[in-house]
């Protein structure tokens, strides 16, 4: 599959992981993320056993905290997610103590606690490695 998007990249990689690049920082790209999410739960929605696996690559931009992070609960809400059967892995550029900072408050604000969720800095394959062992 071929990335869609202009502002947030999706695409979903033969390993089942659901692939998510911002390509800008701006609530345009949030608005696109949750396009992607919807569309998702209409056309490949998650099947009952099988982990839901997403990478966000946050390498070249971070989505603003804030407006994510309402976003992201509005659509949590509308949508009910299993979270005991979703894992994500977040790409960061770097180890910047306020990137990490703003995500961890993003998790918890959010409520998404019992999302396994893991940090990579930089390391795209890792990250991969790391989600398709949650299987």
């Amino acid at each position: 599959m071929q990335p869609v998007g202009k502002r947030c990249a999706y695409q979903k990689l033969d390993s089942g992981i659901r692939e998510f690049v911002f390509l800008e920082k701006s609530p345009r790209a949030i608005d696109e993320w949750v396009v992607h999410l919807n569309t998702i739960m209409t056309d490949d929605p998650p099947q009952a056993g099988v982990k839901e696996l997403l990478l966000l690559d946050i390498r070249q931009h971070v989505p603003g905290a804030v407006y994510a992070a309402r976003q992201l609960h509005a659509w949590r809400e509308h949508n009910k997610p299993n979270d005991d059967n979703t894992c994500v892995a977040v790409l960061l550029r770097s180890q910047a103590h306020f990137v990490l900072h703003v995500a961890n408050n993003v998790v918890n604000i959010v409520g998404l606690e019992k999302i396994n969720v893991r940090f990579f800095i930089h390391d795209h394959q890792k990250a991969i490695d790391w989600l398709v062992s949650q299987k």
